[in-house]
């Protein structure tokens, strides 16, 4: 009895290395992901002579609350050129304060009348 308790203690303790073995594994391909895709992000193309003030105006007037709200949030968290701008991800945006799915989507078509890939 006592050599089958220290068997099921041996395959927990391994179970349990294996688990933690796993989420690490799990945390170094996050990470990976990120920074591909952050990298990714950096590589794209558009006119470098493009600015955020350009982007908040291809919003147009009838969207303009939502450019408000993009540039008040980038402000925050200190985003002050393009190039910055286009290194976040979707997601990365989407933690900021006062932006939703709506201000994304707003601001893809802003970016797809400047002809920025994004």
């Amino acid at each position: 009895m006592k050599e089958k308790k220290q068997s099921m203690h041996a395959i927990l303790q391994r179970l349990t290395a294996v688990e933690k073995e796993i989420s690490e594994i799990r945390q170094q391909m996050v990470q990976n992901m990120n920074e591909a895709a952050h990298q990714e992000d950096s590589e794209r193309d558009y006119d470098a002579t493009y600015t955020l003030d350009d982007l908040y105006n291809a919003f147009g007037r009838t969207t303009k609350h939502y450019a408000t709200r993009l540039k008040h949030s980038l402000q925050q968290k200190g985003i002050s050129t393009l190039p910055q701008f286009l290194s976040m991800t979707p997601g990365e945006l989407l933690e900021l304060d006062n932006v939703s799915v709506g201000t994304l989507q707003k601001t893809k078509k802003a970016l797809d009348r400047l002809g920025i890939r994004w």
